[in-house]
């Protein structure tokens, strides 16, 4: 089973992710620590304890904003065959160069110096009030995982004279669909990944690989499928209505319940096809 979970792709969590994440948890912490005052912060007296405390959520937030961009060069080796365990050794690193943050950051401030047992104990107390944030982290990640895991490559054998084959590769030998030209719904960009929706006997099937748009759209036959967006590419056939104006277009497609966003510079395009 763990074999098996380390060849599943996973998409790598974006800067943009990655940002929000750093805001909430930052702000779960800091609300935590100024409202409840947990662990004798209710004891400690400045006039600008305030600020202080909720300088912890700042050392939080700028370490995950800047543990972003260096985890790039360390992972660079993995980012294009990322799974699910790489995504929790991530979450891991991150809670505890955090936490090594705000101690380094209390000691400057408040204990006028490292000490091994001011350390221990900080250790302790910030991974009481950091478990809240860090369960729902996992939380989201087990709802994407089961996402991903909903999307596993599978193989449509379904042939018709009518209708083209066509197969699609990632950047692996496992990543393979294949399928015919009329089933493929949508491509959607997620990062380094594609999510192909196709559809089939009225049952949408999603299969995640890892590749590029740009790659996946040049194996496409262009008399089927068109790139209404830089992160969308949608079969020709399946195009129902085009909603809003050309400041934010809205495509509706066929047995697909979201509509899909439109680049301004294929609004007028797209208005005269479905005209």
């Amino acid at each position: 089973m763990l074999k098996n979970i380390t060849k599943i792709p996973y998409p790598r969590s974006t800067y943009r992710q990655y940002v929000i994440i750093a805001l909430m948890i930052a702000f779960s912490v800091s609300f935590m620590l100024i409202v409840f005052q947990p662990f004798g912060t209710k004891n400690f007296q400045h006039p600008y304890k305030t600020l202080i405390l909720a300088g912890y959520g700042a050392c939080i937030f700028s370490t995950i904003s800047i543990y972003y961009y260096l985890s790039l060069r360390f992972f660079s080796s993995k980012i294009e065959r990322w799974t699910i365990l790489l995504e929790v050794l991530d979450l891991f690193l991150i809670s505890t160069l955090s936490i090594m943050a705000c101690y380094t950051y209390a000691a400057i401030i408040l204990y006028g110096g490292f000490k091994i047992n001011t350390f221990l104990a900080f250790f302790f107390n910030a991974t009481s009030v950091a478990l809240i944030p860090c369960v729902g982290a996992f939380i989201y990640l087990y709802i994407v995982w089961k996402d991903v895991l909903q999307s596993t490559l599978s193989t449509s054998t379904t042939q018709e004279e009518s209708n083209a084959i066509i197969l699609t590769f990632g950047n692996s030998k496992s990543d393979q669909i294949q399928a015919q030209a009329n089933d493929v719904l949508l491509v959607k960009a997620q990062d380094n990944y594609v999510m192909l929706y196709l559809q089939n006997e009225a049952k949408l099937q999603r299969h995640i690989i890892r590749a590029t748009l740009k790659q996946i759209y040049q194996q496409l036959n262009s008399d089927h499928f068109l790139q209404v967006h830089r992160s969308y590419i949608v079969n020709r056939l399946k195009m129902l209505a085009l909603h809003g104006n050309k400041s934010k277009p809205l495509l509706e497609l066929e047995g697909f319940d979201k509509k899909i966003p439109v680049s301004r510079s294929k609004y007028d395009d797209l208005k005269n096809r479905l005209n």
